[in-house]
């Protein structure tokens, strides 16, 4: 049965449909009496995204174009790290790759055990999603893959987690890979008058929600693409409790949403040059 629309129901269940709707609100009425099993689950608790917009770029959403691995080779009687096409690869590509562009890359860490990911997005200056990387491993074997992946996306600036486990990934990126371009927060201590640099997003009860509800406004406002498929059913599945955090449903992930707002938060979007026009000056007498 019909409930959302006006069209074609019957006077009894349109004052139905308004009466509920105007005593539990559209979320709650959706939830309480969905049209599909998709539906149901999509509106379930109190999601952070907007469950319509998700369900769109759900139908929207691309299959990777490659798929890549991190392997060593030896160039020049040297071993280097390098993304080679691998079937199985746990870097997914979604748009070509180019040289003259501008990447951001937000991550999560996991402690690379079960079933706990590490997650990588990576997004362009029009603030969409090139590519993913999602896999297990050991926080200081992921620094190096994050400065990998940062040296192939054209030095892109890096923005990992400093909670737990990425504590030992930032210090690999950044001292033992030496790698330049990553995020850093200045910590002022009220009783020593001092200032410390960290490396690394601290996430805490006070920045997460931050974070967080710029992305949510850039998924409603259409200012962020998103093609990944496990992307979209996280952010689907993530909820606010009702002690009011915000994290995923029992028993789902929020790995690649915790990576995908990090990556939204340093991403200073695309350049776009003035043109000047006639209009602008004035008649020359």
């Amino acid at each position: 049965m019909q409930l959302y629309a006006d069209d074609g129901l019957t006077d009894g269940h349109l004052v139905f449909r308004r009466n509920k709707i105007a005593e539990k609100g559209t979320d709650l009425f959706k939830q309480e009496y969905p049209c599909s099993a998709e539906e149901a689950f999509l509106t379930s608790g109190r999601p952070v995204f907007n469950p319509e917009r998700i369900a769109e770029m759900l139908r929207e959403q691309q299959k990777p174009i490659a798929r890549k691995t991190l392997n060593g080779v030896v160039e020049d009687k040297k071993r280097k790290l390098v993304w080679e096409d691998d079937q199985r690869g746990e870097l997914l590509c979604y748009l070509p790759h180019s040289d003259t562009e501008t990447y951001y890359i937000g991550a999560d860490v996991g402690a690379g055990v079960k079933k706990d990911y590490s997650v990588a997005q990576v997004f362009d200056s029009k603030r969409r999603q090139a590519a993913v990387w999602r896999g297990q491993a050991d926080p200081d074997y992921y620094g190096t893959v994050l400065a990998a992946l940062g040296r192939y996306f054209n030095d892109a600036l890096i923005c990992c987690e400093r909670n737990n486990h990425g504590i030992l990934t930032n210090r690999v990126i950044h001292k033992d890979e030496s790698y330049p371009w990553v995020y850093q927060e200045v910590m002022y201590d009220k009783v020593t008058d001092t200032e410390t640099l960290h490396v690394g997003f601290f996430t805490s009860e006070k920045s997460k929600p931050l974070v967080i509800d710029k992305l949510r406004a850039n998924v409603r406002q259409h200012e962020i693409e998103i093609y990944d498929e496990t992307t979209l059913h996280e952010m689907r599945s993530f909820i606010v409790t009702e002690t009011g955090r915000m994290e995923a449903e029992k028993g789902q992930h929020d790995d690649c949403v915790i990576a995908l707002a990090l990556a939204d938060h340093i991403n200073e979007g695309a350049f776009t040059p003035i043109v000047n026009t006639d209009e602008w000056y004035g008649a020359i007498e």
